[in-house]
Order: C-alpha cells, then structure tokens, then sequence
C-alpha cells in the first residue's frame, strides 16, 4: 500500500483553503511607513487570528487591554507577546501602536507521520553497522528525566507506560481534554520511553496537548505550550515537537528561548522532501532537528533535507504505542525525532546539568558518519546512543 504522508498545512482544516478576501480584515493602507506590517503565513493563514510580538519593556497585558482583545493567550516567559482572534479595527490600532515589534498570522500546524508495516529502529541506534543484531542494549532508563510531549495529547493509562504517563498543559482550545484522539502523540511517546518500544524505558511522560484529532493544531497553541514548558519543566527535561509547518519567526523565537532556559528540543525535519529551513520548528535555533532514514540505511525519500537538519534517525515503519492499549507502525520525521529526545534523555540522565548546545555536541558528534545513503544537502550523521 503506498504510504500518503501527512504534510503541515497552515489552515483550520485538513486540506481546506481559505478562499476570498471577505475572510480576512481589511487592512489600514500599508504605504505608511509608521504601520506595523503583518507578515502573511508561508503556509494558509488562519482568518483573524494573529500572534502579536511587542518591543522590550511593553506589557502585554495592557496591549490586550489597548484594544480590549478577548481570549488573549499572553506568552510572557518565551516571547513578549500575545495571540489573540481581533477585528479589522483592533488590528489596525496595533499596528499603529509604537510597543509592537511585529505582527504575524497564526497558522495550523500537523503531524509529520504516515502508517507503516516492521520494528527495527531500537535495534540500528545500539550498532554502528548492518546487519542488525536483533537486539537492543542499554544501560541506563533515565528514571530522573522528564520527557514532554507536545503534540495530540497521550494515552496515559497505556500499559506500556508503566503508570509513568501523565498529562500536563491542555489548549486552551481543547477545554482540559488532553486524551489522544489521534494517536499520534501517544505512538511518539512509546518512541521515547515505553518499555517495550522506547529509548529511555524509565523517564517520565509528560503531555502537551496542542493538536486535535485531525492531528492539527494552531501555532498560537504550540506558543503557550511552550510558554508554559518554559516555567514549569522539572529538569532535566527533553521536549519533543513531532509537528511542523511553514515557517513562523514568533514560533522560532519561542522554542529558541525554551531550550536556552534548559529544556532540550528536539524536532521532526519535516516530510516534503524540502529544505527545512523553509518550515517551523526545524528552522529554529538551538533545536535538534532530525530526518528520518529506512531499514536499509537510506534517506526517507519523503524526508526534509538541507543545513537545518542535525541528525538523521529511524523514521520508517516504527512500531510503538497507540491508545486502546494497542500498537501499531508509523513512518515521518515524526518518528525520527523521538529516538533523538529519548537517547538525550539517557545522556541527561548521567550528565543532569549538560546545555543544550552540550547535548547537542555529544550526539553529532558520537553519531555513525556517512553510512546513510541517498541523501540530500545534509549531514551525512545516523543517530548512534552509544553505551547509554
């Protein structure tokens, strides 16, 4: 069966477009040089919703309250900012306000996996070389590292899990659900730390749910996610962002201070067979972005290639965990990303205090070199755990 590959759309909707300028407010003239400009979504915007970045020192709150916005998510410990749904009106006043920096459309962003069919990813990280041994070594589970998951919430009570999953931070939009109606954030939690299928078989799980079942979810949501993330993560943490889509420099930013402040990223390349430099979040900084790879030592075709992507890792037909106590095979970046949060999670566990930019070293530089095959303008680097 020939595998369709979930692509990020920026949207409502899967595969819907926004169609006519009647969905969007008409803007002040933006001839004028003191009007903020709003920076259009790479991908599809979302109809009046905007992420609003303000200058050092402006207060969101009173922003907010400048244009009486309601619903504001306020993203104070990533970004001085807020997200809001404004009027035509209200957003013309902020762009004349002088405490706004930048003003860009809020954006849907998805999953990057696809179904599949053969487990094998544990067993190539543990060798340097084909053929597989058939078996996975470890030495440490990682019992004192924290793993959050931001993606479409988790099966928590999965035996796999071992009572070691729970639920952290729902969107707003969701109303306190963090159930996994999708799937897909339960299936890359079991990459990272179930008992059977994971890397760190011991670390906590933790979710953050931030995409509906459809597997989509708004990039203002992935915002306060990471806000949230920001303040409340128990260290030593990993976080990892299976999502993606075009590129946001509010996103970017957001995540780029997440890691900074301790928590170390890791991010699916994306599966348009594209620069990754083009998406968000793989073009942030101080992220690990990672491609996917086969059983046969070969880029994923579908994988996103360039000078953004770190590491390459597992990604085709994965097998792992899925609600209603069951498991089952996935292929994207979104699988590759997980082998590289759980396999810091095992280096963290030794080194609780590492950087992300020490993190980051060890692993590019203790990964197997120039064995993938087919590959793109990108990092010849196959994800190697070592003796973790």
């Amino acid at each position: 069966m020939r595998a369709v590959h979930r692509r990020l759309l920026l949207t409502g909707v899967v595969a819907a477009c926004v169609g006519g300028a009647a969905a969007f407010p008409v803007l002040a003239d933006s001839s004028s040089p003191s009007l903020v400009k709003v920076t259009a979504a790479e991908g599809t915007p979302v109809p009046g919703r905007y992420i609003v970045t303000l200058k050092k020192g402006a207060s969101a709150e009173s922003a907010v309250k400048t244009v009486k916005a309601t619903g504001a998510q306020r993203f104070d410990g990533v970004l001085n900012g807020f997200a809001a749904k404004l009027t035509a009106d209200q957003l013309n006043k902020l762009r004349r306000d002088s405490r706004v920096a930048a003003i860009e459309h809020d954006q849907v962003m998805k999953t990057q996996s696809t179904q599949g069919s053969a487990p094998w990813g544990l067993d190539r990280i543990d060798q340097r070389k084909r053929p597989l041994s058939k078996s996975y070594h470890y030495t440490s589970l990682a019992k004192n590292v924290t793993a959050y998951v931001i993606d479409s919430g988790l099966a928590v009570g999965h035996p796999q899990f071992g009572g070691r999953a729970a639920v952290a931070w729902v969107a707003p939009t969701f109303n306190g659900d963090g159930a996994d109606c999708n799937g897909h954030g339960t299936h890359v939690a079991g990459i990272i730390g179930s008992s059977t299928y994971g890397v760190a078989k011991g670390v906590k799980l933790r979710a953050l749910r931030v995409l509906d079942c459809n597997g989509e979810g708004y990039v203002s949501d992935i915002m306060s996610a990471v806000n949230w993330l920001r303040t409340h993560a128990a260290k030593p943490a990993v976080a990892n962002m299976s999502i993606g889509g075009a590129k946001s420099t509010a996103l970017n930013t957001a995540i780029t201070n997440l890691s900074k402040s301790g928590v170390f990223v890791s991010v699916a390349a994306g599966n348009d067979n594209q620069d990754a430099c083009k998406t968000s979040p793989a073009s942030a900084g101080w992220v690990m972005a990672v491609g996917a790879t086969t059983s046969y030592d070969n880029r994923a075709t579908w994988s996103n290639w360039g000078p953004c992507v770190d590491i390459n890792a597992p990604g085709y037909d994965i097998r792992s965990t899925l609600p209603g106590n069951k498991t089952g095979l996935m292929s994207g970046t979104s699988m590759a990303s997980p082998f590289v949060a759980g396999t810091a999670a095992l280096y963290l566990s030794g080194h609780p205090g590492a950087t992300f930019p020490t993190v980051q070293k060890w692993l590019n530089d203790n990964s197997t070199k120039n064995v993938l095959g087919r590959m793109h303008s990108q990092a010849n680097r196959l994800l190697y755990k070592s003796t973790l």
